[in-house]
């Protein structure tokens, strides 16, 4: 995901906490706003700094906190891990490390991975994936009840693999 699309896909999904964002959703929206913040504190002394800063911590507020649970969502985590961060430095270093890590491999409880099709799985990923064997298990049974058939069974178990 690209800056932009970041930021666009952020204020798109202004009060969205279910579903899930890549850390380069989230970081590029960090980004963002520290570049706001920057941009703030260097105009102070002009006296337009405070309004910027007021206006873009208000407009922001409820993006980045949407964004931070549905990062922690593609960790397969529950957003209320955020407040894990109350805890002095053990909280906000075991916050940052989840933040920085890939989600989960594949669809996980709160969605659809949105890395999905980028790249080989990661090798701690080897072995059958439980959404992969369960869908050519599906797969199977519509072969077997003949609602698809052979051939289009193994289009489908090679465009899955």
């Amino acid at each position: 995901m690209t800056f932009t699309q970041a930021i666009s896909s952020c204020y798109s999904n202004y009060a969205t906490f279910s579903g899930r964002a890549s850390r380069s959703e989230y970081w590029f929206f960090v980004l963002f706003h520290m570049l706001l913040v920057t941009v703030g504190v260097v105009l102070i002394p002009i006296g337009i700094g405070l309004v910027i800063l007021i206006i873009g911590g208000l407009v922001n507020f409820l993006p980045s906190l949407s964004v931070l649970v549905r990062r922690l969502h593609d960790t397969d985590r529950s957003g209320w891990w955020y407040w894990i961060c109350l805890i002095p430095l053990v909280g906000i270093v075991l916050l940052l490390i989840w933040l920085c890590t890939r989600g989960s491999w594949g669809d996980n409880r709160y969605g659809f991975d949105p890395l999905a099709g980028e790249g080989p799985p990661p090798p701690y990923a080897a072995g059958p994936r439980p959404a992969l064997t369960d869908e050519l298990s599906r797969l199977a049974k519509l072969r077997d009840e003949g609602t698809i058939t052979e051939e289009e069974f193994q289009r489908l178990k090679t465009k899955l693999i």
